[in-house]
């Protein structure tokens, strides 16, 4: 990618800012009018061939991203942007926005997010009332304009370069199974969890969470078992996470509980009892653990298995079931805290 405005200003704001640019654009640029239609067709804001006219665009009113009124074939209609990037919702967002006196009545309700979007989040979304494009579906919306401006060339460079392709590699390297470090790029270990995730369906709740190490390296964990509240105010739970250590990567069952020092002995206790669940069933599976840290005071290791050992197919396959298993064990232990 040459020297595209864009690799420079990848913070959420950039959407936001190009879509109001990009729907103003198309109103008022003869070069860019005759292709409104297909454009608004291809984010499913119109049917292809109607007449689209009044565009106003507005940002950031009562913290909506954007919001889009316009008219189709004379009819007021009214879209809800909610815009991500690398982040997801948060703090009640899609229940807030559409309640606010300018997010009342919407007709469409649109979760705008560049990077991947897990198949939990998904769902949530969709509950919300939402419906999720992605960017693959914006890039194929602008596709009939890709090349009749510089701007919106750019950006759609930008979209293949750092989104569409790089998933396409993932997926492909994570199929054919034998790249022992593919879990370097963040989008891997999200598409890898999901993937986990999407084999355990209805039967384990789970929620994903990622992040970086100091250094950059990137991490990330499915939530799959929780006990509130078993030591004191604080919850227990236990999280599949991809990781790396020495240079090696590797998925790690984790107990995390930060406790009180009055807890430390139970949470030990039960820390081996988990570790005693787990194993005959990673024995059972085929799956040949590492050694376990006994370091952790608030995050403990439960059971390890290195990319490198194992390999990622047979991972992909087995730790649902392992997971599986476990938490079904989880749920029978209950809230024990000694023998």
């Amino acid at each position: 990618m040459g020297n595209n405005i864009f690799t420079y200003a990848p913070k959420e704001l950039t959407t936001d800012a190009f879509l109001k640019w990009l729907f103003i654009e198309l109103d008022v640029n003869e070069a860019l009018k005759e292709f409104q239609s297909d454009v608004f067709a291809g984010l499913g804001l119109c049917a292809r061939g109607d007449s689209i006219s009044a565009i106003r665009v507005d940002l950031q009113v009562e913290q909506i991203d954007l919001l889009l009124r316009y008219k189709v074939n004379a009819v007021d209609r009214k879209i809800l942007f909610e815009n991500k990037t690398w982040t997801t919702f948060h703090s009640n967002q899609l229940q807030r926005y559409p309640a606010t006196k300018n997010g009342k009545g919407a007709d469409d309700h649109i979760y705008l997010k560049l990077s991947y979007v897990h198949s939990e989040e998904r769902k949530h979304v969709v509950e919300a009332g939402f419906r999720v494009v992605g960017s693959g579906d914006l890039r194929q919306a602008l596709d009939p304009i890709a090349d009749r401006h510089l701007l919106i060339g750019q950006y759609c460079e930008y979209l293949d370069t750092e989104f569409i392709l790089p998933r396409a590699a993932i997926e492909k390297a994570l199929e054919e199974g034998v790249d022992n470090d593919i879990f370097r790029m963040g989008g891997a270990q999200k598409i890898f969890l999901d993937q986990i995730r999407e084999r355990l369906g209805d039967s384990v709740s789970t929620w994903m969470k990622v992040g970086t190490n100091r250094g950059g390296s990137p991490w990330s964990e499915l939530e799959f078992c929780k006990a509130e509240n078993l030591y004191g105010d604080s919850n227990e739970t236990v999280f599949l996470r991809l990781d790396k250590r020495a240079g090696k990567y590797y998925a790690r069952l984790n107990q995390y509980a930060d406790t009180d020092a009055k807890y430390l002995s139970p949470k030990k206790w039960r820390l081996k009892k988990l570790r005693e669940f787990a194993s005959p069933f990673a024995v059972e599976l085929g799956l040949t653990e590492g050694k376990l840290s006994n370091s952790g005071r608030i995050e403990s290791e439960i059971a390890i298995f290195f990319v490198e050992e194992n390999g990622l197919h047979k991972l992909r396959e087995k730790l649902p079931l392992l997971m599986e298993r476990f938490a079904e064990r989880y749920r029978e232990f209950d809230r024990r805290l000694e023998e």
